[in-house]
């Protein structure tokens, strides 16, 4: 049975569902101020450049400002459902040699092929820097990438359990996305596109309570990860 559609959040107009900002120098202010106030977006790092400085647990981090102007930002305004997303109902769980690490489940689909990492290994407590352990478990996915010869779009989509506000969530989510496509950025080919996809809590793959309304510290744990998403080509 599929799940029901999720609901618009009611943060600038009720029917809200879909917003596309062009991100130019002029309208850098009006773009973040957006970002800030939704809950998913976009960030396509494809022939930018970043600044070596970057830190993505300084307070005032926002996506426009570590972005050349004309950077498409896609905003999804939703909430999270009340059931657990199945985002590729039709994949298939593989086993490939170069992913030994017990944080990476890897799926298939006919289009796509999505590296599921545990925010565990990836990232302290709300920090979107990345731990050391960290870096081994990605270059095993990027080695699995190379060797495959998946050469399609890279989407890195961070995703948070419910814990704090759908707002504070959103944020920490896009975060953490862009640290692991920053890592990305720097290994695979250039002509190779990467975006960031902050999606916060709203795409959970276990429930964050049990059926009486308690706490499930082992569903929160599972929604608290990273998918690396690489289209076939």
């Amino acid at each position: 049975m599929p799940n029901p559609a999720p609901p618009s959040r009611r943060l600038l107009t009720p029917l809200a569902a879909f917003i596309a900002l062009a991100v130019t120098a002029s309208a850098c202010s009006e773009a973040q101020q957006a970002v800030e106030d939704q809950t998913g977006g976009t960030l396509d790092l494809s022939g930018v450049t970043i600044p070596d400085d970057i830190d993505l647990n300084a307070p005032d981090f926002t996506v426009p400002n570590i972005v050349a102007p004309d950077i498409n930002i896609d905003i999804d305004i939703t909430e999270a459902p009340d059931l657990p997303v199945i985002r590729f109902p039709d994949a298939i769980t593989i086993k490939l040699p170069e992913i030994t690490s017990d944080d990476v489940e890897v799926q298939e689909t006919d289009d796509q092929t999505i590296y599921r990492i545990s925010g565990t290994v990836l990232f302290d407590f709300d920090r979107a820097d990345l731990r050391p352990e960290a870096l081994d478990v990605l270059d095993e996915i990027r080695a699995a990438i190379e060797n495959r010869g998946e050469s399609g779009t890279i989407e890195i989509a961070g995703h948070t359990d419910a814990v704090g506000t759908a707002e504070y969530n959103y944020d920490l989510s896009v975060r953490r996305a862009t640290g692991v496509a920053l890592w990305f950025r720097e290994r695979v080919p250039a002509g190779q596109d990467i975006q960031a996809v902050g999606y916060g809590e709203t795409q959970p793959i276990a429930p964050n309570t049990k059926d009486d309304g308690t706490d499930d510290p082992t569903g929160r744990a599972q929604n608290r990860r990273v998918e690396v998403i690489v289209e076939k080509t």
